[in-house]
């Protein structure tokens, strides 16, 4: 398990008792996924997750490593989650998905959602593709009897027949993220890392959520991640308007 990383997989996984092993992220290394993480997988694990792109760093793992991280994991009987909940915000996504390699490792389940690019969180609706037919089953058995909704079903339909929402979304979220790279040069920003779905990942002084909150923007303080601590931050990138609003915050309280 990545630390830090989407925190409700280690809450489930402790629901039912399991024993969880960390592999820090490193700030020396800006919190990417390295070569490292090989040698955490052996035949004493069941199961490892990894969000690519990481959640709340943003950093992206390379998909020649991805690919030795999943062979390591089916020779030595290990399940490999992969969440790509953030992949289609990147740009060229299709050089970082696993999804093309699932047909020959039947250790892989990859989880995806609607929530992020489609934004869409309050209906549920997400997915689960894998080759290994006897782990969906099991899957399967688990879920509750009707575990998707019919408004969710449909606007699943309407979202994945609209293509061109995709490439716009893209292509906003990708001049706004510069936008707000070329503009976050504040000396309460300490470092800015990853960053490579819709939001950016910082260190900055403690103060600075405080800072923000004045101006009635609240971003997302990330202490409470595992293998992080006080003035680690996540900002999302919206719309331009509002992105303007977040660097005039900045400004204000530097011209105080």
């Amino acid at each position: 398990f990545l630390a830090p990383m989407f925190s409700e997989y280690e809450i489930s996984l402790r629901n039912i008792n399991c024993q969880i092993e960390y592999f820090e992220l490193n700030e020396a290394e800006d919190f990417v996924v390295t070569e490292r993480i090989l040698s955490q997988i052996t035949k004493e694990k069941d199961i490892m997750y990894i969000c690519n792109p990481n959640n709340p760093t943003g950093q992206v793992v390379s998909l020649k490593l991805m690919q030795e991280i999943a062979e390591k994991c089916k020779k030595n009987n290990v399940i490999l989650v992969i969440d790509e909940c953030f992949i289609e915000f990147l740009d060229e996504f299709e050089k970082y998905t696993m999804v093309s390699y699932l047909s020959s490792n039947n250790h892989i389940i990859i989880i995806n959602a609607f929530t992020k690019i489609y934004g869409m969180p309050g209906l549920r609706l997400g997915y689960a593709i894998s080759s290994n037919y006897f782990l969906l089953e099991e899957i399967k058995q688990a879920l509750p009897m009707w575990n998707t909704s019919i408004p969710a079903q449909a606007a699943g339909i309407e979202a994945i027949k609209d293509k061109d929402y995709l490439v716009h979304t893209r292509l906003l979220i990708g001049a706004e993220r510069q936008y707000l790279l070329d503009n976050l040069k504040f000396d309460v920003i300490e470092k800015i890392y990853g960053s490579s779905a819709n939001f950016i990942f910082l260190k900055g002084k403690e103060s600075l959520a405080d800072i923000f909150l004045e101006k009635g923007i609240m971003i997302r303080d990330c202490s409470n991640f595992k293998g992080l601590s006080k003035g680690y931050f996540r900002i999302a990138i919206r719309t331009h308007n509002e992105n303007e609003k977040l660097i005039t915050c900045m400004r204000e309280y530097y011209l105080k």
